[in-house]
This record gives structure tokens, C-alpha cells and sequence, in this order.
């Protein structure tokens, strides 16, 4: 059963797939991106709802809907937070890379105010700035950029 729909998933336009299988695949890439010795571990958050990993679940979302990158490993000392802090979520990114950081939220004003905890304010992948958008907002004035540059017409 779980082979013939990873096969469906590989020949499946994604615009087509089903929810859960978007977000299956999803996690899929994420954890063949997470370190071997810990893998078994996220695998069992993964599993049960209602216990810890909310923020790696987020993390998945996040890929498979809103086009976080994810690199081809993860640091294990990231992945780590989750385990250890059950309010993590991951609310900023690298601004080089785009590699989702966790960060506890605010408790009294939400995602939206400053976070509680920042736990990575370098990214351990490629040691870049990491803040709320900052890969987005980044990717976002190098596009704007150049197509300011491609529209100029010379004189």
C-alpha cells in the first residue's frame, strides 16, 4: 500500500495530490534530511498528536504548503530544540540559506511579537543572519531588483 502511493506521489502533479499526501512527502523530505540517530525519534513525534513536536509538525506545513527550504541535512542540535522545548515553533529562517529556526513564540502577544526565545540567532547550516522572513523578505528585494533592472530600458 505505502509503495504504491509514493509511486502515485512521484507521478502526480502536485497540484493534484491530495492534502495528506502533499504533507506525507513533505515529511518524507524532512526526514531524510534529519541526522540518522535521530530520525527514529522525530518519526515518533511525528506519530502521536498530542505529544511533543507541534513545531516540527508546523515545520512540514510549512514545506509542503508555503515553500520553506530545507537543506539536505538538518543540524542535529536544531531539530534538538523541539525536543526540548514543546512550545518551539519555527517562526524565523535563515536569510542566506532559508532553513526554518525554531524559536519559542511570545506568550502574551502570539507569532506576531517578539519571540520569548531566539535559539539560533546564526544559522548552524551556514552561519547566516536568521530572523522572522528574513529568507522571504531577502529572496523578495533580490527578485525586485532585477526585474527593476530587466524592465529599465537603456538610453
Amino acid at each position: 500500500m505505502q509503495d504504491s502511493l509514493l509511486s502515485q506521489i512521484d507521478k502526480t502533479p502536485s497540484a493534484r495530490l491530495p492534502h495528506d499526501a502533499i504533507w506525507r512527502q513533505a515529511s518524507e523530505r524532512l526526514l531524510a534530511a534529519v541526522p540518522c540517530e535521530l530520525r527514529n525519534e522525530v518519526e515518533r513525534l511525528l506519530q502521536d498528536p498530542r505529544g511533543n513536536g507541534p513545531g516540527i509538525r508546523e515545520w512540514i506545513n510549512a514545506i509542503a504548503f508555503r515553500g520553506a527550504q530545507l537543506p539536505e541535512r538538518i543540524p542535529a542540535r536544531l531539530i534538538r530544540v523541539y525536543f526540548e522545548d514543546r512550545e518551539a515553533e519555527p517562526l524565523h529562517d535563515c536569510e542566506d540559506c532559508g532553513l526554518a529556526m525554531p524559536v519559542r513564540p511570545n506568550r502574551l502577544e502570539g507569532n506576531e511579537g517578539d519571540p520569548e526565545q531566539i535559539y539560533f540567532p546564526e544559522c548552524p547550516a551556514c552561519g547566516g543572519r536568521t530572523g522572522l522572513y528574513f529568507f522571504w523578505s531577502h529572496h523578495a528585494e533580490r527578485r525586485s531588483s532585477s526585474d527593476i533592472l530587466r524592465r529599465r530600458k537603456p538610453r
